[in-house]
């Protein structure tokens, strides 16, 4: 599975968050860097728990890391968020 693959069902309907698991066919790493408070943080709490606070304030503290897994179209993946602090 290539990058604008995975990115194209990253947004589709076809995809669901499972519980952990150990059995996953594919797995990769998204790394999320850019300057302080720009929302890194909430894009990945929106994909991972689907929730959003506008009046988020708390600046990440070094490196955070949130392993998710995904079914799409039936094949299980492990997608790894490192969330880095701004800058």
């Amino acid at each position: 599975m290539n990058n604008a693959t995975l990115f194209y069902y990253l947004m589709s309907s076809n995809l669901s968050i499972y519980q952990n698991e150990k059995n996953y066919q594919f797995s990769a790493k998204a790394i999320f860097v850019g300057p302080s408070a720009v929302g890194k943080s909430s894009i990945i709490e929106k994909f991972t728990l689907d929730r959003f606070d506008p009046l988020r304030i708390a600046p990440t503290i070094g490196l955070g890391f949130v392993p998710t897994y995904l079914k799409i179209n039936n094949q299980k993946m492990k997608l790894d968020f490192w969330d880095t602090a701004g800058v």
